[in-house]
C-alpha cells in the first residue's frame, strides 16, 4: 500500500491536551492506576489535567522499589499529593479510584530528554504539589505555597526544584 492509498476516514484524531508548561497549575486527577514497574516494584501512575484547559501532565510515584530511598521518596510525594488534594484518608488511600477527581496544586518545572534518535528535547515534569486556596492557585503575595520539603516558613524563600539524585 502506498501513502496515496492511505484512508484515515474511520480513525479518530487525538484530542489529548498538550503538556503543561512550567509554572503552578490548578489540576484535577483525571487518570490513576497502580501497576508493576519494569524493575520489579510497584508504582502509582497519575495524569493531572489543568482545570483551565491548559493541558495535562503525567507522573509516577514509586511506592515499592528495591531501593529504599526511591520507595520513601515516592511514598512521600504520593502522600503530599493526596493530602494537598484533600483525599479523605491519605494514610490509607485504599482504592486507586479514590484519587480520581482530587484537585491539587501542581508545580511543573522544565525537563530535557532524548528522543529515539538521541536528540535532546525540551519538556516539562512535575516538581511538587501545593495546597490550593479558595481562589485556586496560591499566590506568593497572598500566601506561601505549602510543600513537603520539611522546611519552616522562614526557610522556604524559594521552592526547591532540584532533581532527585539517583
Amino acid at each position: 500500500m502506498s501513502f496515496k492509498d492511505l484512508d484515515l476516514s474511520s480513525v479518530e484524531f487525538s484530542s489529548t491536551p498538550r503538556t503543561l508548561k512550567p509554572g503552578e497549575h490548578t489540576c484535577e486527577v483525571s487518570e490513576a492506576r497502580y501497576d508493576d514497574t519494569k524493575s520489579g516494584g510497584s508504582a502509582v501512575y497519575v495524569t493531572f489535567k489543568s482545570t483551565d484547559g491548559d493541558g495535562s501532565i503525567r507522573t509516577m510515584f514509586n511506592v515499592v522499589n528495591k531501593n529504599p530511598t526511591a520507595a520513601r521518596i515516592g511514598q512521600e510525594q504520593l502522600k503530599t499529593m493526596l493530602t494537598f488534594g484533600g483525599h479523605p484518608n491519605p494514610d490509607h488511600p485504599s482504592d486507586i479510584s479514590s484519587l480520581l477527581g482530587l484537585k491539587v496544586g501542581v508545580r511543573v518545572g522544565p525537563d530535557t530528554w532524548r528522543d529515539m534518535n538521541g536528540v535532546e528535547q525540551e519538556g516539562s515534569k512535575v516538581k511538587g504539589y501545593f495546597q490550593l486556596g479558595d481562589g485556586g492557585v496560591s499566590s506568593p503575595s497572598t500566601s506561601q505555597p505549602q510543600s513537603n520539603t520539611g522546611q519552616t516558613d522562614n526557610q522556604q524563600d524559594e521552592p526547591l526544584d532540584d532533581d532527585i539524585p539517583f
